[in-house]
């Protein structure tokens, strides 16, 4: 697959599973509902990105940058997040409409009831 540099674009709803992405500009993308599952954006520039809905399962993005990425009701199952900025990032669980991001504290019940870690 050729290099793919798509700053702002729009895959929304698009299949892109096992696409190598790494280290690609994917500023401002808008992936809302689209299909990465096994895709490598490790290095990969997120920043604003659109990933509400996305399925990213197995997805590789270590050292990906997510700031202030929107990642409402994404998918994450066995995603490689090691080293990945997710600075201001809006994580929301498909069970609580409460979002979950880096600067906020997540009481220990609260993320034990929701398989969510605690942050120290």
């Amino acid at each position: 697959m050729p290099a793919l540099r798509s700053r702002r674009g729009n895959f929304k709803r698009r299949d892109l599973s096992g696409a190598d992405l790494t280290g690609a500009n994917l500023k401002g993308t808008n992936f809302h509902d689209a299909r990465l599952a096994g895709a490598r954006l490790a290095g990969a520039d997120l920043t604003g990105a659109n990933l509400n809905k996305a399925n990213l399962s197995r997805v590789d993005l270590a050292g990906a940058v997510l700031r202030d990425a929107m990642l409402y009701a994404a998918i994450l199952d066995g995603a490689k997040l090691v080293g990945a900025d997710l600075t201001d990032a809006l994580m929301v669980s498909r069970d609580s409409p409460v979002p979950i991001s880096p600067r906020r504290r997540c009481a220990a019940s609260t993320c034990a009831r929701r398989g969510w870690r605690t942050r120290s």
